[in-house]
């Protein structure tokens, strides 16, 4: 359960930027903002995309966002937007711990991102996440494994990294712990190499040191691992 926990909490920020944990003060602003933006523009294509943000700060009411940019979406059949409202009103019900409801959504998503890479990519990955929480290990391969291979055929750094610490997790799981071993240093690779964005993001350097040291099968490489985390 804790794990599943675990996994979740991970999905959540990789699936879309629906975990925002900025200040009160600092979303009201946002919210009156997208808001008087909203009422001044005409293009459907952009109120879309507002909602989708809105959605994103005021999570009270980010169903209700959602659902009117994806009336707007099928009116003007358009397809980014339709994977954009699709995968975010997933994870919403993944935030809820609510499986079902949150694989109806991303599945739907995904008809809707054939021509958009990195999203489907980002789907599968997030898939294959949820079949990881659920221990079913078959899937979560099959489906992590489609999205690496995304990934790597259009050069999306972060995702493939996003992509292969799930394997690494899959590996674990499974005890394989050198190929385990081999997909965490990949995505420190990745961090250091590939995409600025990343190398500044601690704590996300720091779980994979983590993860590292608790894969090691060896006392003195463990150490090394969490010694690198201070």
């Amino acid at each position: 359960m804790k794990k599943a926990y675990y996994v979740i909490q991970f999905l959540l920020l990789l699936v879309s930027a629906s975990v925002i944990h900025a200040d009160n003060d600092l979303n009201k602003r946002i919210i009156d903002s997208l808001n008087i933006e909203l009422r001044n523009i005409t293009d459907d294509s952009t109120k879309v995309r507002i909602y989708v943000r809105l959605s994103f700060y005021d999570r009270d009411n980010d169903l209700e966002y959602l659902s009117k940019g994806l009336d707007i979406a099928k009116r003007i059949k358009n397809y980014h937007g339709l994977s954009l409202c699709y995968q975010n009103i997933g994870a919403h019900y993944l935030e809820k711990r609510m499986v079902p409801e949150a694989m109806e959504n991303f599945h739907e998503a995904l008809k809707y991102s054939e021509e958009i890479p990195y999203t489907k990519c980002r789907l599968f990955s997030t898939i294959a996440g949820v079949y990881l929480a659920e221990e079913n290990m078959g899937l979560a391969k099959e489906y992590a494994n489609k999205a690496l291979d995304i990934a790597q055929k259009n050069e999306i750094a972060d995702a493939k990294a996003h992509v292969l610490f799930m394997l690494a997790r899959i590996a674990h799981y499974e005890k394989e712990y050198d190929r385990a071993e081999k997909y965490y240093l990949n995505v420190l690779d990745i961090l250091n190499k590939e995409n600025k964005t990343y190398v500044d993001n601690a704590e996300y350097r720091g779980e994979i040191l983590f993860s590292l040291g608790a894969n090691s099968q060896n006392t003195k490489d463990a150490l090394n691992y969490y010694t690198e985390l201070y």
